[in-house]
């Protein structure tokens, strides 16, 4: 145990005679500053000395401190808040943005309702396509002799389908007002 504390003292010494050696070369080392040139300001002071002798001579103190109460007087006079109300109003220069915002405005509403009717369309396409292809499925005949007549002539086939329609329309109509005569 007492070797570790002679091994341990011996080292602290080595640490303080490094730290004493290298304190002694700090305080040998030269410093070197850098030169500093001031410039020579004395025309320019002698220069404000005689404007302030000047000035000083043509405006008095007292006229000074009279302007300086003056404006402190005024500047208490300023209230803390001030009152203002606060308006809009149309000028002939805005009359360009009016005319702009309504059209934007048309333009919304119109682009709107096309694609409202334009989904509506594709929904009905939709659900004809539907049918067309489940008649395609089961009647596979029907389904080409539907194309090929379209085909040919679509003009022909668009009235003459109108015409069935109506015919139909009519037909079930007959039928209706028929049944209606029965029951009385």
């Amino acid at each position: 145990m007492n070797t570790s504390n002679d091994n341990r003292l011996e080292e602290l010494e080595e640490v303080v005679q490094h730290t004493v050696n290298k304190v002694k070369e700090l305080e040998n080392r030269k410093v070197e500053l850098p030169e500093i040139r001031l410039p020579n300001y004395t025309r320019l002071l002698e220069a404000i000395e005689t404007e302030l002798k000047r000035v000083q001579h043509s405006y008095p103190v007292d006229r000074i401190d009279k302007q300086v109460k003056d404006f402190k007087t005024l500047v208490d006079k300023i209230p803390d808040r001030i009152q203002y109300q606060h308006r809009h109003y149309f000028q002939d220069g805005s009359k360009g943005y009016i005319v702009g915002m309504i059209g934007m405005i048309l333009l919304t509403v119109l682009s709107v309702g096309l694609m409202v009717t334009s989904w509506i369309d594709n929904r009905k396409m939709t659900d004809n396509s539907v049918k067309f292809r489940m008649i395609r499925q089961y009647y596979p005949v029907a389904a080409r002799w539907a194309n090929k007549e379209y085909h040919r002539n679509p003009e022909m086939a668009t009235k003459n389908v109108d015409r069935l329609e109506a015919k139909q329309e009519a037909d079930n109509e007959g039928k209706s007002t028929a049944a209606e005569r029965e029951l009385k």
